[in-house]
C-alpha cells in the first residue's frame, strides 16, 4: 500500500513506489486541479532565470530549462487564464504581478495548493565520498527513509544532490524541516543546504549544464564504493558527462525527475491511503518500514520484571504522539498507550531485553501518560521501575545522549565487561547534572546537581575528555585506537569519522583515519564493517 503520512515533526513527507512497472502515489489531486511546475534557465550571472510562464508536468521539458519549481496544482480557471495570456503572448499584462506565472504561484501558496519535493543537498567542504556518507546520516535521523531509495547526483559544481520520492504537502511542514535541517546542522560536519526548503525554491535539473565549471549534473550510485565514487566526479570533472541530443529535454531522466512521485502514463493517482499505524502487515517495496516499526515492532516495556531496586533505563528520540492500542494480556482484550520513538539504547529491568538503535513503540503506564509533556524531537532518558512511574528527563545536548548510551552498552550481549551498563549510565547523568532520584516524578530539564560522588568515569570517557580538552595528539597511538573501538560501537563509522575530523581540523587525514579504523575493525567480529 502506499501513505500518506506526518514524519515526527508533523512534516507531510508522501511516499511513493511502483507497482507492476507503473509510478504509484499517495499524492492526492483533488478534482479540479491540475499540476503545473514553473522551469528556469540559467542567467548571464549564473542564477536562475525564471521563465514567465507555467508548464504541465504532462508537458515536454523545455531544451531551455536548467531548473524546476515546486509543483503548483491549479484551478480550471486559473489554467483558463494563463493559457489565454499565453495564446495572447501577452503574459505580462497582470495587475500587481510581474507576470501570470508570479500570480498563479502566490495564489497556490496562499491556499496551500503547493507540493514541495524533498530534495537533499550538500556542498561542505570535505571529498565526496565523506559527503555521501554524511548525506545518508542526515536522511536516515531527519527524514527517517533508506538512502539508497532516492536518485543521487553528482551537481556538476562541488555539490551532491538527492532527489526523494516525496513531497510537503504544506508551508507550515516545510517551514519545520527546515529549522530540523538546521538544527541537524548545528553538530554536523556534512551539513545540508536548508534553503532548499522554502517557498519557490528551486532544484537543478538532471543534465544541466554547472555555470562555473561547464560540467553537468550527472547520476551517481549511493551504494557504490568511495574510490569508485570519487573517480565517477573525476571523469565527470573532466567532461565525460553524456551531453544528450542538444537539449536538457533529451537527458535520460529529466521527465522521470520532473513528475517525480506525481503521475504516470495513466494519469494521477487519487487513492486515500490506509495510514501506517493502522497497517498489521509489514510494508513491501517501500521505504516506509522503518516508520511502520515505530508503530508495529514488539515495543518497549519500561516496567515489566522490575523490582528489588531495578530498574529499566531508555534513551530515546521522540517521534510522534502518543496512541492506545487494544492488544491482548492474560486472554482478555485491554487497551495500551504507546508513543512512537527511535530507540537510540534501551535496556530492560532485569537486563534480559535490550534495543539499540531501532524503531519501536514504548509502553506508557497511565501515570506516565498523564505527565507526558515531550514533542516530536525531543531527545529523553526514561527510567522505569516497578511502580510503574517512571522518570523521564529531557536531554538538551547530543553528546549527553550519545555518552549515555555507550554506557549502557555494557548491558549488551555483546560487550562484555564486566560493567553494570545502567549505574554507568545514572552516574553520568549525574555528572552532566540531572537528577535522576528514583522512579517517580519527571526529573527536571537540569538540575546544578552536586550528587556526583557515585560518578566513576570510564577509562574511554578520560580518553575523550582529554582529547578533546587538550588535543587528540596528547593521546598514545594505543589510545587513539582504543577510542576509534568505543566511537565505532556507539557512534558507527560516520560517527567515529566526525569525530577524528573535528578533533584534527585541518590536519585530518582521510586515508589514514580510514585505514586505522578498518584495522580496528578487522580485530573484532562484533564491530560494524567499513562501508
Amino acid at each position: 500500500m502506499v501513505n500518506d503520512m506526518s514524519n515526527s515533526h508533523a512534516t507531510n513527507i508522501t511516499l511513493t513506489h511502483r507497482e507492476g512497472g507503473q509510478s504509484r502515489t499517495a499524492l492526492r489531486i483533488p478534482d479540479g486541479l491540475t499540476p503545473f511546475v514553473r522551469y528556469a534557465e540559467t542567467g548571464d550571472n549564473g542564477n536562475p532565470d525564471q521563465l514567465h510562464r507555467l508548464h504541465s508536468i504532462r508537458e515536454p521539458v523545455p531544451a531551455v530549462a536548467d531548473f524546476v519549481s515546486p509543483v503548483y496544482l491549479l484551478t480550471d480557471e486559473q489554467v483558463a487564464k494563463h493559457d489565454e495570456l499565453l495564446s495572447k503572448d501577452d503574459l505580462f499584462r497582470v495587475q500587481d504581478y510581474t507576470s501570470i506565472a508570479t500570480k498563479i504561484q502566490t495564489e497556490c501558496e496562499d491556499d496551500g495548493r503547493v507540493r514541495y519535493p524533498v530534495f537533499v543537498e550538500s556542498d561542505a567542504d570535505v571529498v565526496h565520498a565523506e559527503m555521501r556518507a554524511g548525506l545518508k546520516s542526515f536522511v536516515r535521523e531527519v527524514l527517517e527513509v533508506d538512502p539508497d531509495d532516492a536518485k543521487w547526483f553528482f551537481s556538476g559544481g562541488s555539490s551532491l544532490h538527492v532527489h526523494f520520492p516525496y513531497y510537503v504537502a504544506n508551508e507550515d511542514a516545510l517551514q519545520q524541516l527546515r529549522r530540523e535541517a538546521k538544527q541537524y546542522n548545528e553538530n554536523a560536519t556534512v551539513t545540508v543546504d536548508a534553503s532548499n526548503f522554502t517557498k519557490k525554491s528551486l532544484v537543478r535539473l538532471p543534465g544541466a549544464e554547472h555555470h562555473d565549471t561547464g560540467s553537468r549534473k550527472t547520476p551517481v550510485s549511493p551504494t557504490s564504493s568511495d574510490e569508485k565514487l570519487q573517480n565517477r566526479i573525476a571523469q565527470m570533472r573532466a567532461g565525460a558527462a553524456p551531453k544528450g541530443n542538444g537539449g536538457i529535454s533529451y537527458y535520460a531522466g529529466t521527465p522521470e525527475i520532473v513528475r517525480y512521485s506525481l503521475s504516470d502514463e495513466l494519469g494521477v493517482i487519487k487513492e486515500i491511503p490506509t495510514p501506517i499505524i493502522e497497517q498489521q502487515d509489514r510494508p513491501v517495496g517501500t521505504g516506509n518500514v522503518e516508520r511502520w516499526k515505530r508503530y508495529n515492532r514488539h515495543p518497549f516495556c519500561p516496567y515489566a520484571n522490575a523490582g528489588n531496586q531495578r530498574r529499566s533505563v531508555l534513551v530515546a528520540r521522540v517521534k510522534g504522539t502518543p496512541f492506545c492500542r487494544k492488544t491482548t494480556v492474560n486472554g482478555s482484550e485491554a487497551g495500551r498507550t504507546y508513543v512512537p520513538t527511535y530507540i537510540y539504547g534501551g535496556v530492560s529491568a532485569d537486563g534480559e531485553y535490550t534495543v539499540w538503535r531501532e524503531n519501536a513503540p514504548v509502553q506508557l503506564s497511565k501515570q506516565d501518560y498523564k505527565k507526558w509533556e515531550y514533542q516530536p524531537g525531543d531527545t529523553i532518558v526514561l527510567l522505569g521501575g516497578n511502580s510503574t512511574s517512571s522518570r523521564i528527563i529531557e536531554l538538551e545536548d547530543r553528546f549527553f545522549r550519545e555518552l549515555t548510551v555507550s554506557h549502557l552498552l555494557h548491558d549488551s550481549k555483546w560487550v562484555n565487561e564486566g560493567k553494570d551498563g545502567r549505574k554507568e549510565a545514572l552516574n553520568a547523568l549525574r555528572q552532566f547534572g540531572y537528577e535522576v532520584g528514583s522512579a517517580g516524578k519527571n526529573g527536571p530539564r537540569r538540575e546544578n546537581s552536586t550528587n556526583n560522588r557515585e560518578f566513576r568515569p570510564t577509562d574511554a570517557y578520560r580518553l575523550q575528555q582529554r582529547a578533546e580538552q587538550d588535543g587528540v595528539e596528547t593521546l598514545s597511538h594505543e589510545e587513539r585506537r582504543d577510542m576509534g573501538n568505543r566511537l565505532l560501537r556507539t557512534r558507527g563509522w560516520n560517527g567515529a569519522i566526525e569525530w577524528f575530523q573535528e578533533q584534527y581540523g585541518e590536519r585530518y587525514d582521510r586515508k589514514v583515519t580510514h585505514e586505522q579504523l578498518r584495522s580496528i575493525a578487522n580485530e573484532y567480529d562484533d564491530l560494524p564493517s567499513p562501508p
